[in-house]
């Protein structure tokens, strides 16, 4: 069996050739990688929302600062 080589903490950069809607010019830190699997989140595809339109649609009671809260959400999340 072939030791594993972690990329935690590195990037993954889309080819241009990657004809894929989600991850079409992606650019993915990713957080964790091991035997088990790997998590990482897409850090360059921005939102159509800023933070306050996203912490409004949670069902909690949160607040962020102003000059936080029209910053632009960057879509992606988990991949």
């Amino acid at each position: 069996m072939t030791e594993l080589k972690s990329l935690q903490n590195h990037f993954l950069v889309a080819m241009p050739s990657l004809d894929d809607p989600y991850f079409s010019r992606s650019l993915i830190y990713i957080c964790e990688h091991n035997a088990e699997g790997a998590m990482g989140i897409v850090v360059n595809q921005p939102s159509t929302m800023n933070v306050k339109q996203l912490l409004e649609q949670t069902d909690k009671e949160l607040t962020v600062s102003d000059n936080k809260a029209e910053q632009i959400v960057l879509a992606g999340g988990p991949v």
